[in-house]
C-alpha cells in the first residue's frame, strides 16, 4: 500500500513538473512571437521613414534642378540679342524605388509556426504515453528528460539561426541603401557637371556672337 501511494505521489509530481515545463515553454514561445512582432513593426516603420526621406530628397533635387534651369533660361535671355532661344535639353532622370516584398518573410513565419505546432503535438503525445504507462520507472523518466533537453537545445539552435538570418538581411538592406545613396550622389554630380558644360558652351558662343557683331559695327563705321 505504501509503495502504491508513493508511486501515485511521484506520478502527480511528474505531471506537475510536465505542466510547469509546458507553461514555461509556452511563455517563452509567446515572448519570442512578441519580440518578432516588435522587430517586424520596427522594420516597417524604418522602411516607411526611408521612403519619406527618399521622396523628400527627390523633391529637393527636382526643385534644385528647376531653379538651375530658370537661371540658365534667364542667362540665355539676357545674353542673346539675335536668333531664337535654344530649347532646353530635357532632364534625364532615373527613378529607382525598391519595394521589398514580405513574401519571403511570410513564408519563413509560416514554416516556424508549423514547426512549433509539430513540437506541441509531439509533446502532447509524449504526455499521453507517459500518463497511460503508469509511471514506467526512473529509466523512462530519465529518457523523457533527456528528450526534453534535446528539444530545448534544438529550439535554441533554431532561434540562433533565425537571428543570424535576420541580421544578415538587415546588413544586406543597409548595403543596398548605401549603394543607392552613392549612386544618387554620382548622378547629381554628373548632372551638375553637364549643366556647367552647357552653360560655359553657351557663354562662349554668346561671346563669339558679340565679338562678330562688334567687328561688323566697326567695319560699317569705317566704311
Amino acid at each position: 500500500m505504501f509503495k502504491y501511494n508513493l508511486q501515485l505521489f511521484w506520478e502527480e509530481e511528474e505531471g506537475v513538473r510536465r505542466r510547469k515545463k509546458k507553461e514555461e515553454k509556452g511563455e517563452r514561445r509567446r515572448s519570442k512571437q512578441e519580440e518578432k512582432g516588435k522587430r517586424r513593426r520596427s522594420k516597417k516603420e524604418e522602411k516607411e521613414e526611408e521612403g519619406r526621406r527618399r521622396k523628400k530628397e527627390k523633391e529637393e533635387e527636382e526643385e534644385e534642378e528647376e531653379e538651375e534651369e530658370e537661371e540658365e533660361e534667364e542667362e540665355e535671355e539676357e545674353g542673346e540679342e539675335e536668333g531664337e532661344e535654344e530649347e532646353e535639353e530635357g532632364e534625364e532622370g532615373e527613378e529607382e524605388e525598391e519595394e521589398e516584398g514580405e513574401e519571403g518573410e511570410g513564408r519563413k513565419e509560416e514554416e516556424e509556426e508549423e514547426e512549433e505546432e509539430e513540437e506541441e503535438e509531439e509533446e502532447e503525445e509524449e504526455e499521453e504515453e507517459g500518463g497511460g504507462g503508469g509511471g514506467g520507472g526512473e529509466g523512462e523518466e530519465g529518457k523523457e528528460e533527456g528528450e526534453g533537453e534535446e528539444e530545448e537545445e534544438e529550439e535554441g539552435r533554431k532561434e540562433e539561426e533565425e537571428e543570424e538570418e535576420e541580421e544578415e538581411e538587415e546588413e544586406e538592406e543597409e548595403e543596398e541603401e548605401q549603394e543607392e545613396e552613392e549612386e544618387g550622389k554620382r548622378r547629381r554630380k554628373k548632372k551638375k557637371e553637364e549643366r556647367g558644360r552647357r552653360r560655359r558652351k553657351k557663354e562662349e558662343e554668346e561671346g563669339g556672337r558679340r565679338r562678330r557683331k562688334k567687328e561688323e559695327e566697326e567695319e560699317e563705321e569705317y566704311m
